[in-house]
């Protein structure tokens, strides 16, 4: 049989130590104890480093020369050491120099040599080439103490490892902020005694223990911990098990604090279920408590009233005196109508000055009506309120349920009592009217109205017209709302809410979307031929976006033009009518994502949404509703309501724009506040599309939208201090020009200015302009205001005027003192 090609194993007769070692991957070799180490022997597979074994026998090479010199001035003392003191046979690894000229890796097996004397006279060892193992452990080493450094700077992200006893043996900077426990007071204490509250550590313990044994894996979710204090941490843990180097199971646990998250959660919870102003349901929880009312009278066989209630005469009264005082009389009146009705009845705040009452468990209508004349005397008693009687009373519409129509939903009862309620008002105000259901249905208003819009479609007289929408700070155009007006032949040109409230919930209503969603594509495709590339969103209502095969006809309109870019055309919904069916609504979004639509969800704020709500609708952006951002420069808890927006939609990653920007200042207090994209009469009115090209070409933002930067958090309190200064203005004047306003705090020092002042050191307002100017400016307002509001009773309205107008210019000259520190905030210690 012939030999394969490279073997060179003898081909017969015994084979000596030398020819096993020659054949090996170890190489043999003794050298002398001498200076050099010369060499005396080594075997023949020395060639595999390189070198031909009579280079080193016969002195041309010294085996010193070839090891490594960091190596090298560690193993000469080592060897030393042995050489005193043993021991005689030991194994270490080190680099030699290949031939080639590069180094490798050896694993050295050595034994010293020792005459009788215990001399060293020579030393022997085995050398094996152990590069690729040394090569893999040192990439495993750098793997190890990459993801550990990750984990360790890993910022708002506790890592934990826990050893097979539960014992901590890995704790990042991350689990030391967010539990207070050092690394070394954590270190070798068990996950149960650390953070785990008593309740739940036996169960955690068994869990542990189960997982370890083979058994199901601790699945991710919301926790609530403890920290080194005992108070409650909110997190979201999720775990990994693996197995350390003795095969033992460890436990890393990963866990993001939740606190912020939860925080605006009870804050919008509040606001998604109560009335800020009076503390009353508001529509949601309206709706909910009614849904329920509905149900127990249907089990109980008994009856539900439903009561809109409507003050008569108080928009002259809040005109009057301001809105302070009608927020106090609003609080007021609620505190009374909720003290008239009994223990298990509802009253509601719808806004304004609109209220719901709920009764339950009536058995005739009689008993209904007398709860109802003690609610409307409860609003039309005269009330004292800072040195003024006030009266107002209050205009009821009534229905009841269960009714003979089939299906009658709780929005149904509340447009039946609302209709009432304004039968009430025609027939004189401060009373109530029962709502007729046969009269009701012999209306023909609304079924016009749906017939006048569906010719009017067949005849092609409605057109869109176009907002645009803007990067305020780069001036970059992002895109377009497409907003619907009527070319009425007789009424004109129709805004939205001349027709669109009418048709809501009607076949029609539909058909008038898919034209909006037809017409606005139709438009893109024109500019796009044009070399114009400008993003479109339409409003869809909730009722049309929950209807069956909405997105196939979507999806149907998308394939007539695939010439646009996906991204190009997107959809708002109204956050109040997403909320009506959730789930169907974040369906639908979902299958409009996938056809690479984007959702908004407009009006943001007015809903009352819930963070429940927000994680479960995809939509991509919030649009704030344009009340907030209208009032926010003179009303100090508008602009807290924007600025919790705008913190909420940080923290779960949504795009923000604002509506309702109408002035240059509205523009640089929302960048101020980090929201940069925006539209309203400011930028721009809606258009003609024909008109958008021209705006385009010469749209430029104010200058001083692209001065305006991001304010840190100390300047907040002066930005606010600013929007009180506004109002407190607005309340001067109206006291002045009334005579009848509640008269406005006059003392300079009960203002928020003030207290800001108050809370710098006082060697610091003395060494700094800015906060001299400001001081300066405001004693010199507020002496005015006083000397004017001193001088009022009895002055002739234009010597009034005069006076005002010279206080309205030391606002003016103060605001724009504010505006410099709110650009540049000195450091002023704790503010409010």
């Amino acid at each position: 049989m012939k030999d394969s090609e490279g073997d060179k194993l003898p081909r017969s007769g015994p084979i000596d130590l030398a020819s096993i070692i020659e054949y090996s991957p170890c190489v043999a070799i003794t050298w002398c104890n001498r200076p050099g180490w010369p060499v005396d022997f080594v075997s023949a597979n020395f060639l595999q480093f390189g070198y031909d074994a009579a280079d080193l026998m016969s002195g041309q090479l010294t085996y010193r020369s070839l090891i490594h010199p960091d190596d090298l001035a560690r193993i000469e003392p080592e060897l030393l050491a042995r050489i005193e003191l043993g021991p005689d046979q030991y194994r270490e690894r080190y680099r030699l120099r290949h031939g080639a000229g590069h180094w490798i890796w050896v694993e050295g097996y050595s034994w010293l040599i020792r005459e009788q004397s215990g001399d060293v006279i020579r030393l022997g060892g085995l050398l094996i080439d152990v590069t690729e193992q040394e090569l893999i452990a040192q990439a495993l080493q750098e793997s190890e103490h990459r993801f550990r450094s990750l984990f360790e700077n890993l910022e708002r992200v506790s890592v934990q490892g826990y050893d097979h006893e539960h014992k901590v043996h890995f704790w990042n900077r991350a689990s030391e902020q967010l539990y207070g426990y050092s690394r070394s007071e954590a270190q070798g204490r068990t996950l149960e005694s650390l953070i785990i509250p008593p309740p739940m550590r036996e169960q955690v313990t068994r869990s542990i223990d189960a997982w370890a044994s083979g058994g199901p894996a601790i699945p991710p979710g919301e926790l609530v911990l403890q920290d080194k204090y005992g108070d409650p941490v909110p997190v979201y843990s999720s775990h990994v098990m693996t197995k350390d180097s003795r095969g033992r199971q460890e436990l890393y646990c990963i866990d993001i604090d939740l606190s912020e998250q939860k925080a605006y959660q009870r804050q919008l919870e509040q606001l998604a279920h109560h009335d800020a102003l009076t503390g009353l349901p508001n529509r949601l929880l309206l709706t909910e408590r009614l849904k329920l009312s509905m149900a127990q009278a249907e089990r109980r066989a008994q009856r539900v009233a439903v009561v809109y209630l409507d003050l008569d005469s108080f928009k002259p009264i809040n005109d009057r005196f301001g809105h302070e005082v009608g927020d106090r009389l609003l609080a007021a009146l609620a505190e009374r109508m909720q003290r008239a009705l009994r223990g298990g009845d509802t009253l509601a705040r719808l806004g304004g000055d609109e209220f719901v009452a709920v009764l339950v468990d009536i058995d005739d209508v009689d008993q209904s009506l007398h709860v109802l004349d003690r609610v409307l005397a409860a609003a039309s008693d005269p009330l004292q309120l800072e040195g003024l009687q006030l009266e107002v009373s209050a205009s009821a519409g009534v229905t009841f349920y269960p009714q003979s129509i089939e299906d009658i939903d709780a929005d149904q009862l509340l447009r039946q009592a609302d209709q009432a309620m304004y039968q009430a008002k025609l027939a004189g105000k401060n009373r109530f009217h029962l709502f007729d259901a046969e009269y009701d249905r012999s209306l023909r208003s609304r079924h016009e109205v749906c017939e006048e819009v569906r010719r009017g479609l067949a005849r092609g007289e409605f057109v869109l017209f176009y907002q645009p929408k803007v990067n305020m700070r780069s001036g970059a155009v992002i895109g377009a709302e497409a907003l619907i007006r009527w070319q009425h032949p007789e009424r004109g040109l129709v805004p939205p809410l001349g027709f669109l409230p009418m048709i809501a919930r009607d076949r029609v209503e539909v058909e008038l979307g898919n034209w909006v969603m037809r017409e606005a594509l139709d438009q893109l495709a024109r500019w796009r031929r044009q070399g114009l590339n400008l993003p479109v969103t339409v409003n869809i209502s909730g009722f049309h976006l929950q209807q069956a095969g909405f997105s196939a006809e979507l999806e149907t309109l998308l394939v007539k033009h695939p010439e646009l870019p996906p991204g190009g055309f997107g959809l708002e919904v109204l956050e109040s009518s997403a909320l009506e069916d959730i789930q169907q609504v974040s369906r639908v979004i979902g299958e409009c994502a996938a056809l690479e639509v984007p959702f908004s969800l407009d009006d943001f704020g007015t809903g009352y949404s819930s963070l429940t709500y927000l994680k479960q609708l995809p939509a991509r952006e919030l649009k704030i509703d344009r009340s907030f951002v209208r009032n926010m420069l003179e009303d100090p808890d508008d602009l807290a309501i924007l600025e919790g927006v705008l913190g909420l939609a940080r923290a779960f990653s949504r795009s923000v724009i604002a509506e309702g920007v109408e002035t240059v200042t509205h523009g640089e207090v929302l960048l101020h506040l980090g929201c940069e994209l925006a539209q309203g009469y400011g930028i721009a009115r809606p258009m003609p599309a024909a008109d958008i090209p021209a705006w385009l070409a010469s749209w430029a933002p104010p200058a001083a939208w692209r001065r305006a930067t991001l304010l840190p958090r100390e300047a907040l309190p002066w930005l606010y201090a600013s929007v009180e200064h506004r109002a407190w203005m607005t309340g001067l004047r109206s006291y002045l020009e009334g005579g009848r306003s509640p008269q406005p705090v006059l003392g300079a020092e009960r203002c928020r200015i003030s207290q800001l002042l108050a809370t710098t050191p006082s060697g610091s307002v003395a060494e700094n302009d800015a906060f001299r100017a400001l001081l300066d400016l405001h004693e010199r307002l507020h002496a005015a205001a006083n000397t004017l509001v001193a001088e009022f009773r009895g002055q002739l309205p234009e010597v009034v005027a005069s006076r005002l107008q010279a206080v309205d210019q030391l606002s003016a000259q103060l605001i724009e003192q504010l505006n410099q520190i709110i650009r540049s905030p000195p450091h002023t210690g704790p503010g409010p």
